[in-house]
């Protein structure tokens, strides 16, 4: 409900974000709607999205950034948007300083700098950090955004992260990227860990693996198949 009360940036400035069946159903419900039985807390603590180009991620991933530093209800919450370098992590974060400044009620009390967006009430932070590994220590991610994730060039800044995430209660990580060339990048290694998921091979109850794709085997030109690898078809 609160993401959907944000608006658009970009060609649609000011236009309600209403999301698009795939990123309610598959990403947004799943991710803050499946808690565990004995402790109330959130089921799903990674996302692994393998969407296309133009399928909205980095939108969705800049309101759902939004709504884990400011209305999570996490003291200090610190909400990083991640990338290879600073210019890509900027891309995420600056659709969210657009969102907030067109929400009253997200600007009010709201500090917003070139690479940071912070809450004084609940000295919450939302930041961009790249791939400078050295940097990434000390910290008590709450939430973390990895876009455009097939450029990362090894595990260090990954592992530097993800291994803070337990020190809060209910942590989120969210993967997101398009396909890319490397096949012994990290990127794969986390794509066949989803996979594996998916496939019942691998027993992670707090990954939720979101792949849209063709079969080896599919038409790339036909028109009939391109829904299966893009959830925005038509």
């Amino acid at each position: 409900d609160v993401i959907s009360r944000l608006t658009h940036t970009g060609d649609f400035a000011g236009r309600p974000f209403d999301l698009m069946e795939y990123q309610a159903k598959l990403l947004t419900r799943p991710l803050f709607g499946w808690k565990r039985t004995n402790d109330g807390l959130r089921r799903f603590r990674k996302l692994f999205g393998f969407l296309p180009k133009g399928a909205g991620k980095s939108p969705w991933a800049a309101g759902t950034g939004i709504y884990l530093a400011r209305c999570d209800g996490e003291a200090a919450a610190e909400v990083y948007a991640v990338a290879n370098d600073r210019q890509q992590a900027r891309t995420v974060h600056d659709n969210a300083k657009i969102m907030i400044e067109y929400a009253p009620l997200l600007e009010a009390g709201c500090v917003i700098l070139k690479d940071s967006i912070y809450w004084k009430a609940s000295h919450s932070t939302y930041m961009v950090l790249s791939s400078d590994a050295a940097t990434a220590h000390g910290k008590r991610p709450h939430g973390l955004i990895f876009d455009e994730f097939h450029g990362q060039p090894d595990r260090d800044l990954y592992e530097a992260l993800t291994r803070s995430l337990i020190k809060r209660r209910q942590p989120m990580s969210l993967i997101i990227t398009h396909a890319g060339v490397d096949d012994e990048s990290i990127c794969v290694e986390e794509y066949d860990y989803a996979k594996g998921v998916l496939s019942g091979m691998i027993l992670d109850d707090t990954c939720l693996p979101v792949i849209f794709e063709l079969a080896p085997k599919d038409d790339w030109t036909d028109p009939a198949v391109l829904l299966k690898a893009n959830p925005n078809f038509g």
